[in-house]
């Protein structure tokens, strides 16, 4: 029931969630992209940034970890 929850908010709130991810992503720097803990450093700002997009509207996050099915730099 609660990962039915979490992923229905998720559902629900789609664009709000990917606006953050872009705003995240936007700030992402040349020099950002070569630290050694890059990925897994954004991974952590992504998925708080979601938690608090969701907990402005459903009061609740629930999103425990991002993960990258890939990853390409331009």
């Amino acid at each position: 029931h609660y990962d039915e929850q979490v992923i229905a908010n998720i559902e629900k709130h789609t664009f709000a969630i990917r606006s953050s991810i872009l705003d995240i992503m936007r700030q992402v720097t040349e020099q950002d992209i070569d630290q050694p803990d890059f990925r897994s450093d954004m991974a952590e700002d992504i998925r708080l940034a979601m938690n608090a997009t969701l907990e402005g509207f459903e009061d609740f996050g629930g999103i425990e970890k991002v993960y990258f099915s890939e990853f390409i730099v331009q």
